[in-house]
């Protein structure tokens, strides 16, 4: 194993960032950082283990449409560890998600209900802008690959393994984003669930109160790969999306949280 083994992961990853550049190391840099703060930002390359990557890869599963792309930046990453002299064996090859015989009767399932996929336009036509980047990457990445590979010594080519591997990033993530946006649907904008009766589900805007502090959070539900907390967008996947589905105004609802379980009102469903 190389001398360089015992680098640190964060050093290392910074190394890798400087090679994967463009739409694809922007891509990449948000799931190594998770990935290394799970196995320690103290942490040797050469220190990590192929259970800790089968245990890292579980982590994946069932988060959504995401999961094969973050799966592929992860493989890149150890399979780049390896050519660099950082680990004794290719720790990509136990970058796997697991897959339950029920789950892999669900997935083979051809219906539309078990593939549709409901987003805001909002996010819709985000993504279709940043279809649209990743192409336009995906031919700047492929010019650079052509020029490096001009380079007759390849034994040791540094510029044309950065390329491939970003070209690697880039491609994935536009097979997934085209197979999102042809099973989308749109979520209607402002279309009133004030009836009556009416339930909370996929694309409510909810108002909900807590019973305690009387302070008012609102809502958006929807996929989890539009998820943004920040911005007001809830997973229906997430505590307080599992929670609150299926419920009515007036309905009392328990969030179970890091601090204990809450209690909030639904105010108000639109």
């Amino acid at each position: 194993m190389s001398k360089q083994s015992g680098a640190r992961l964060p050093d290392v990853l910074t190394d890798y960032l400087a090679l994967v550049k463009g739409t694809g190391g922007q891509a990449a840099q948000g799931e190594l950082n998770r990935f290394i703060r799970w196995c320690g930002r103290d942490r040797g390359a050469g220190d990590l283990t192929p259970l800790e990557i089968e245990e890292f890869c579980a982590t994946l599963e069932g988060i959504g449409d995401d999961r094969s792309h973050r799966l592929a930046i992860v493989k890149m990453f150890l399979s780049h560890l390896h050519r660099a002299g950082l680990t004794t064996t290719n720790l990509a090859r136990h970058a796997k998600i697991r897959r339950s015989t029920k789950t892999a009767r669900f997935q083979s399932t051809k219906g539309i209900a078990a593939t549709a996929v409901q987003l805001t336009q909002e996010h819709f036509q985000e993504m279709e802008t940043q279809l649209v980047a990743l192409k336009e990457a995906r031919l700047q990445t492929a010019k650079e690959i052509r020029r490096a590979a001009a380079d007759k010594d390849v034994s040791d080519n540094a510029p044309l393994d950065a390329a491939r591997e970003r070209q690697g990033h880039i491609e994935a993530r536009i097979r997934e984003m085209e197979s999102t946006l042809r099973r989308a649907t749109i979520l209607e904008k402002g279309k009133k669930n004030t009836r009556k009766g009416s339930k909370i589900a996929l694309g409510s805007r909810v108002v909900l109160r807590h019973k305690e502090t009387r302070k008012s959070i609102t809502y958006l539900l929807v996929e989890t790969n539009e998820a943004d907390p920040a911005n007001g967008k809830l997973s229906v996947a997430s505590p307080v999306g599992k929670a609150v589905v299926g419920h009515a105004k007036g309905d009392t609802v328990e969030v179970a949280t890091p601090g204990g379980t809450a209690s909030y009102v639904v105010a108000r469903i639109e």
